[in-house]
């Protein structure tokens, strides 16, 4: 995975509190293509929130080592 693709897509969609921003249906689009399907629904933009955050929260941790 792209890591610093991943956080800037993140960072489109989430403050720096994990919150979803109103970025905008086709950010959040454009984040769970990214992802893959797991992490949402692409065609809506509904995200699978907890899961997205979990892994930006998990791939944080393991570029802090």
């Amino acid at each position: 995975m792209d890591i610093d693709k991943f956080e800037t897509l993140y960072r489109d969609c989430f403050d720096l509190n994990d919150n979803v921003k109103s970025c905008g249906r086709q950010k959040c689009k454009e984040l769970i293509t990214f992802l893959g399907a797991e992490y949402g629904n692409a065609e809506t933009g509904k995200m699978n929130v907890a899961k997205i955050v979990d892994l930006h929260r998990a791939l944080s941790q393991d570029t802090k080592q």
